[in-house]
């Protein structure tokens, strides 16, 4: 499952994993690179189906998953602000503790996390679209400039100015000659 937490035992005992991993660990010397990635996956077949479990599912009651999905669009439609938790928990109608813990454990991160992964999500639509840095850290709610380029460094390892500056010289290209680019998070 996407987002998927595995658990594991702290040490393992397993003969067979031995066998596999020193298999993988002799193929490094000098084997064609489709034996050797063909012994990671071996590796990692045998230790996630023996070694790993999910964890047990969490059943949710209507009103938090309502609670979540209401809180996900009111963050969707104002990235301009920051909203509070209080404000969020009045908006669906349950405990703002509750709201986090239903929150994190639907979605997987805490409800500012993903609000700010929306934000840098918005704000690497807009730049990709030629809008000013300026611009668009005020239009996602961030404080400034810096602050809009110390998030959007942290999650890309880039400025925004720079991703600006290259997205619109790659513009320029021919189409036929350039891949498509998007958002470095998948499945946002």
């Amino acid at each position: 499952p996407q987002g998927a937490r595995f658990l594991c035992e702290t040490a393992i005992c397993d003969d067979d994993m031995k066998r596999v991993l020193q298999t993988l660990f002799r193929s490094f010397n000098g084997a064609p690179i489709l034996q050797q990635e063909e012994a990671l996956l071996d590796v990692l077949e045998h230790f996630l189906t023996r070694h790993t479990r999910l964890p047990p599912r969490a059943s949710h009651k209507p009103i938090e998953l309502r609670a979540v999905e209401t809180c996900k669009a009111y963050l969707a439609a104002y990235l301009h602000r920051n909203v509070t938790l209080t404000e969020l928990a009045q908006l669906a109608r349950i405990d703002r503790f509750l709201l986090v813990r239903c929150f994190t454990t639907i979605v997987g991160i805490p409800p500012h996390a993903w609000h700010m992964q929306q934000r840098l999500h918005k704000s690497f639509e807009m730049l990709s679209k030629g809008q000013s840095v300026a611009d668009v850290a005020a239009a996602t709610g961030f404080a400034d400039q810096a602050h809009l380029t110390r998030a959007f460094k942290r999650v890309t390892g880039i400025t925004p100015g720079r991703l600006r500056k290259d997205h619109l010289a790659f513009q320029s290209q021919p189409a036929t000659s350039r891949p498509r680019i998007t958002w470095p998070l998948p499945g946002l």
